[in-house]
């Protein structure tokens, strides 16, 4: 809030203290009232653009879980496959 004071003459070159002369002093206040829309479109647009993060946030975590799952499963595979190749190399004969 700020503050004004102010001063106006009927005419220009009258500028003394006479009974024409218009005398103002007070708080201003200004507030956006015709601004066609303006703060509600950026609202709406912020909102939109955190909803964009969110859903990127989500699709990251989920990406993120998915190749995790991967992983582990290529590592059980892994395991499985370490486990038939040690099992074939004993029983194999020993002069082979």
């Amino acid at each position: 809030m700020l503050g004004s004071a102010g001063r106006q003459a009927t005419q220009l070159h009258d500028l003394s203290l006479s009974l024409g002369n218009f005398f103002a002093a007070g708080p201003a206040i200004s507030l956006p009232i015709f601004t066609g829309g303006r703060i509600r479109s950026n609202v709406a647009v912020q909102k939109a653009r955190w909803k964009q993060t969110q859903i990127l946030y989500q699709s990251t975590v989920l990406n993120s879980l998915e190749e995790t799952e991967n992983a582990l499963v290529n590592y059980s595979q892994e395991q499985e496959r370490r486990d038939r190749l040690q099992a074939a190399r004993v029983a194999e004969p020993d002069g082979a």
